[in-house]
């Protein structure tokens, strides 16, 4: 069979979670030999989200960054080529690795997010196929008339329980599903809780996920008595979905809404920010709330309407669930990215990728050990 490697930051988020998807929803085991390289450095927290579950040939990758990037290249170089194939990008490091010391290896590219689409256009002469998930980012790159044949539209998808489950729920339950960083808008979510105190208006609350701003987080909700945090892993989290009612995201940024989904398949009633690419900007009215501006006491006036009204509850999360089921069912998508993965790959066959030259600096030169490369970045950081 032929290998598919993928290759990912691990960190727990939307690129992780698709990532893995795409490989439990197209079922890619059956057919190819699969395996998953997360890469951790000493800056973030080793995650290794669900190994345990994902059933998966699961590779570590660390390195610091006082290495010699060159040194780190080579190293990645040398696990990337134990199983020739196809190779599935979605960072940085590993289209530099490509870029600078050559592959034989068709390259794949997951264009998540803008972040990620200036990647995809700086390195565009060492990826075979681009993977667009959001038809704003696919138009994007198909605007380019040397890349529009090598542009691939696959929207990702998620489970979906068989049906709804009706709570019976005395207080409303508002899950917030993130990264906890200061982007995602998490430190804005007191002020919405603020806002119903004022109302008279009791809710739970369940901020999920970790990240740098929880210490800030912890300190705004000292004194509340009803919310919880939790870093739950996928049992839990669809447990938790399936007990609440509304779902609020007020990130600055998304690159397809994976979380939004998730919660949808649930029945939750999203209040989220309008973002220009992504779910967050297709999401109908009836469904739930989009934002196109903040404004804390509207969010709340929404809420006391769910509040007060179960039937317009019920509602908003049937048309909730419906709009995930019909379009974004991982079922269907995961159909798509077989066909892809089977059909369309098959019509490329390897090419090697000719190495280009760097310019890493001194510290980073292939002509330095690594073992001085670490010591003189440590000196010069404290010095």
């Amino acid at each position: 069979m032929t290998n598919i490697t993928f290759i990912f930051n691990d960190v727990v988020g939307g690129v992780a979670t698709m990532n893995f998807g795409i490989i439990e929803h197209a079922q890619l085991s059956k057919y190819f030999n699969v395996r998953v390289i997360l890469i951790t450095n000493e800056s973030q927290n080793q995650n290794t989200i669900n190994v345990v579950e994902k059933n998966l040939d699961i590779e570590i990758f660390n390195y610091s960054c006082f290495d010699n990037y060159h040194f780190v290249l080579k190293t990645l170089k040398k696990l990337i080529d134990q199983k020739k194939g196809y190779l599935v990008t979605n960072d940085g490091l590993e289209l530099d690795c490509i870029k600078y010391l050559g592959t034989d290896q068709v390259v794949l590219n997951i264009v998540h997010d803008l972040y990620n689409l200036k990647l995809a256009l700086n390195y565009a002469d060492v990826i075979d196929f681009f993977i667009c998930h959001t038809v704003e980012i696919s138009s994007l790159l198909r605007s380019d008339p040397n890349l529009k044949h090598h542009v691939y539209y696959l929207p990702y998808g998620v489970d979906i329980p068989n049906k709804l489950k009706l709570n019976n729920n005395d207080t409303l339950k508002i899950v917030s599903l993130s990264r906890l960083v200061e982007g995602k808008g998490v430190l804005k979510l007191i002020k919405i809780e603020n806002e119903l105190v004022q109302m008279g208006i009791k809710v739970e609350w369940l901020i999920l996920g970790g990240g740098p701003s929880k210490s800030d987080l912890l300190n705004q909700w000292k004194k509340k008595t009803n919310v919880i945090f939790q870093q739950p892993n996928n049992a839990e989290l669809k447990q938790i979905l399936s007990d609440a009612d509304i779902f609020i995201s007020l990130s600055e940024f998304e690159g397809y809404g994976i979380s939004l989904l998730e919660a949808m398949s649930h029945g939750l009633v999203p209040i989220i920010t309008k973002l220009p690419i992504g779910i967050h900007n297709l999401l109908p009215s009836q469904c739930g709330m989009v934002l196109g501006k903040l404004d804390f006491r509207k969010i709340a006036e929404f809420i006391s309407l769910l509040n007060f009204n179960k039937s317009i509850l019920l509602q908003f999360k049937e048309n909730s669930r419906d709009f995930v089921l019909e379009s974004y069912s991982s079922t269907i998508t995961g159909r798509g990215y077989l066909d892809f993965f089977k059909l369309e790959l098959s019509k490329k066959s390897n090419g090697f990728k000719m190495k280009q030259i760097s310019n890493f600096g001194f510290f980073d030169s292939k002509m330095i050990p690594n073992v001085f490369s670490r010591n003189l970045k440590r000196i010069k950081k404290f010095v």
